[in-house]
């Protein structure tokens, strides 16, 4: 279950309306260690915006962020699922070439 932050954040404009992101529509993904995974969907377009905030020094703190359009439920979805191995991705593959739609990418 994903959880609302209790604490402010400065939050600029959605990447796709301009308009500001609210804070009352981030919530929190995941957080291991010092790296929180969060959310936040625009009001007006519903955009989703999937941002990690990572405390690298008492002092410094640095983001990244990814414009998407996958909603929080998505995302908790996928949170707990297996990371993607080499055989997964050849399995892909082949699944691909043999359904003619490699390079339609």
């Amino acid at each position: 279950m994903a959880y609302q932050t209790s604490q402010k954040a400065f939050l600029g404009a959605c990447p796709m309306c301009r308009r500001k992101l609210r804070e009352d529509r981030v919530r929190i993904i995941d957080k291991r260690d010092a790296v929180t995974l969060c959310c936040a969907t625009c009001v007006s377009c519903l955009s989703s915006l999937l941002f990690s905030v990572s405390a690298i020094d008492q002092n410094i703190i640095a983001t990244a962020g990814l414009l998407t359009d996958a909603q929080e439920a998505d995302m908790l979805l996928l949170r707990d699922d297996r990371a993607v191995c080499v055989d997964d991705a050849l399995c892909m593959y082949r699944f691909l070439e043999q359904s003619g739609t490699q390079g339609s990418f």
